[in-house]
């Protein structure tokens, strides 16, 4: 006799449901008790996935038929699914549903998850699926009749219910909808939620477990000749939609209690430690609840790997991945630093790694070189796994620039994350900058100046040399579709965003620089904040000493550097004095069509020097030329700008002190630091283009 949807979970929860009785009866499509698709009581909502529709229609398990129902097909996108009610409520004049951000009537506060990857075909359908349940707890800011929530792919297996948290009385829905443009579940209220109160949407549903590398996907390996899966997460930016329900923005941070059923020969790991364990028939692993934090970075691996572990001033470290690759001994590096790395940071910003342990993950197949999830960070295995007998030093130094970028997230990121995804160069620009300091204090031959001259700040000119840039900190109407937010995951968030930081670590001092930033995230610790918070403690630390005195405050000059795109060629003439700056375009006869509210000028602090002596930096406000006495030159000396390469800039001069500088170096070299005489090639075959 087929399981229904209430034996399976019962069943499910006490861990008596076998893989054979799953593979047989527990469909999520139409063949339970609580098929997909039908309209119960109003407020029943079916989201299909074209792929388990086909299944449906393959074998002929269409559930409206069967049951006599009103048919229900899911819309085009940008089109609207609805189901109407058996009694009417009126429609919201306003519409929020069709603006492209959550309204701000409800905010979450804790999430409860169980889910359930079913690492094994479905019997019917041949679909890899996972079932979860989830109880969003969220307060009422305002009054409303309306929940809007992100869902993505999900299929409702049960009605959605909203209950109120004092009573647990269930609030009648009158209406369910899925809009597609945006990721919306709604619910339309036959009575509105009350300012201040809290309540529960409680949720049953199923999805795909698909190989597309985000959402909560499948991944297939071999090991020792036998193919085996595993399940993974990847949420960023905008996926935790697909695995639950959820307020899948940034600043809507929650806590999260995790519960997962797995096979008993498979390990679940989260981002908290296990708090309990049930072993059956299936295994019933549960989670600590998490620290307040960003939908994106939960985080689930189940799987057959093997770790290795160590603890390190009372945080527990363990390496995994697949067994072959841990008894080879591939993950003994990754275990050796990440302890020394993880300290360095605290020791840093001069605030403690908030969790008790850190998982690190080696999987086969995943999106990005690494993902920072707190307390489980998953990476690509050539970026965790290194085999000394086979790969060189500049892969260990890949391999540590990764560990360590994704170490500085743990602050940056997870401890404080930016509000909207328009400032993601504040999670990823940090990242960038200190996976470089991460580095050398692992390695000190591995030098930061001449490391990320050559590797960070070439991607910034590179990518922001072209027409089509964009600033660090688009304005937020800007970044509204999930396109929009992928968009910004690129060189100019990351080696940019490094590049500017790097600056103004250099003319603030990395002293006061830090001791911003510690206030910084000190202020904003679990929550969210924008580029000008950032900037207002950076003016801070600046404002309480009287040695670093700035030629006009933080505003003035950072705001040129985030606030628009591009920077400047700046050209020196040592007969005169004059110096100017020009927007650098690798192609000077584009059509710049975004506007700036600065005119393309930048406000520049030069360093430089006189032959070998090094002068005072010499500031540049946002204007296209000033004289500069100091750079006038009546003798053979020469002057070499932009030290160590520092600054986002690139320098020509006037013929005469090229001369001068090329003559030097035939001379002798070492009197011009290596990363200049690197950045004298570049910058003279870049102008000549």
């Amino acid at each position: 006799m087929p399981l229904r949807w209430q034996e399976v979970t019962s069943r499910w929860k006490a861990g008596r449901v076998n893989e054979l009785d799953a593979q047989k009866d527990g469909h999520c499509d139409a063949t339970g008790s609580r098929p997909t698709g039908v309209l119960r009581g109003g407020h029943m909502v079916a989201v299909e996935t074209p792929r388990i529709r086909k299944a449906q229609l393959a074998f002929g398990l269409s559930a409206w038929v069967l049951l006599g129902l009103a048919a229900v097909s899911q819309a085009s996108l940008g089109e609207r699914t609805s189901w109407a009610p058996p009694a009417q409520v009126a429609t919201p004049t306003q519409k929020p549903w069709r603006s492209a951000r959550l309204p701000r009537s409800l905010r979450p506060v804790n999430y409860e998850l169980e889910l359930w990857p079913w690492l094994f075909r479905e019997g019917s359908s041949g679909l890899f699926l996972f079932h979860g349940r989830s109880t969003v707890t969220f307060r009422c800011l305002e009054a409303t009749n309306l929940v809007v929530i992100y869902s993505k792919m999900l299929n409702y297996t049960e009605p959605v219910r909203v209950k109120s948290g004092a009573d647990r009385s269930e609030v009648p829905v009158a209406r369910v909808w899925q809009e597609t443009a945006n990721d919306y579940l709604v619910l339309l209220l036959r009575t509105p939620l009350r300012k201040g109160r809290v309540y529960t949407l409680q949720a049953a549903y199923c999805g795909e477990l698909t190989d597309e590398l985000v959402g909560l996907y499948r991944v297939e390996y071999t090991e020792a000749g036998v193919t085996k899966l595993l399940a993974v997460t990847m949420m960023q930016p905008t996926d935790a939609r697909r695995v639950f329900p959820c307020f899948d923005e940034p600043a809507l941070k929650a806590t999260f209690d995790l519960t997962v059923i797995h096979r008993p020969d498979q390990s679940a790991i989260s981002n908290m430690p296990i708090k309990s364990k049930s072993m059956g028939e299936w295994t019933v692993t549960i989670f600590e609840r998490t620290l307040k934090m960003s939908t994106y970075l939960l985080a689930l691996v189940v799987s057959e790997f093997r770790f290795i572990e160590e603890t390190y001033h009372g945080v527990q470290f363990k390496v995994w991945g697949r067994k072959e690759m841990i008894e080879a001994g591939e993950g003994d590096y990754a275990l050796k630093v990440a302890g020394r790395l993880l300290e360095f940071f605290a020791n840093k910003f001069d605030i403690s790694y908030p969790l008790t342990k850190m998982d690190l993950v080696a999987v086969p197949s995943f999106e990005s070189g690494g993902m920072e999830n707190w307390g489980l960070i998953i990476f690509r295995e050539v970026n965790l796994l290194y085999d000394a007998k086979e790969e060189s030093e500049s892969s260990l130094r890949a391999l540590t620039l990764v560990l360590a970028h994704e170490f500085t997230h743990q602050w940056f990121g997870n401890l404080v994350t930016m509000r909207w995804w328009n400032d993601i160069w504040l999670n990823e620009g940090f990242a960038t900058y200190f996976s470089y300091l991460g580095n050398s204090f692992v390695n000190p031959d591995w030098t930061v100046d001449s490391f990320f001259a050559g590797k960070s700040l070439s991607a910034a000119f590179s990518s922001d040399a072209l027409a089509i840039s964009h600033p660090l900190s688009p304005r937020q109407q800007e970044v509204y579709s999930i396109e929009h937010i992928s968009q910004l995951f690129d060189d100019i968030s990351y080696d940019k965003g490094a590049s500017v930081l790097r600056m103004v670590s250099s003319f603030m001092t990395e002293e006061l620089f830090l001791h911003g930033l510690t206030g910084y995230l000190r202020e904003f610790s679990f929550r969210t904040a924008n580029y000008t918070d950032l900037r207002t403690h950076l003016q801070q630390a600046l404002d309480n000493q009287k040695m670093v005195q700035l030629p006009s405050n933080l505003a003035s000059i950072l705001d040129t550097w985030t606030l628009q795109m591009g920077y400047p060629v700046v050209t020196i003439n040592t007969s005169s004095g004059l110096v100017t700056q020009q927007h650098f375009l690798v192609d000077h006869l584009t059509n710049v069509t975004r506007t700036s509210p600065y005119g393309y000028t930048w406000y520049i602090p030069i360093t430089w020097q006189k032959n070998t002596t090094a002068q005072p930096t010499q500031w540049i406000s946002s204007t296209r030329e000033v004289y500069v006495p100091e750079m006038w030159v009546r003798d053979q000396s020469w002057i070499l700008a932009n030290m160590n390469r520092v600054g986002l800039f690139r320098v020509s001069y006037d013929n005469d002190n090229w001369d001068k500088l090329l003559i030097q170096l035939m001379r002798n070299r070492d009197a011009i630091p290596v990363v200049n005489r690197a950045q004298l090639i570049d910058d003279a075959f870049s102008l000549a283009r």
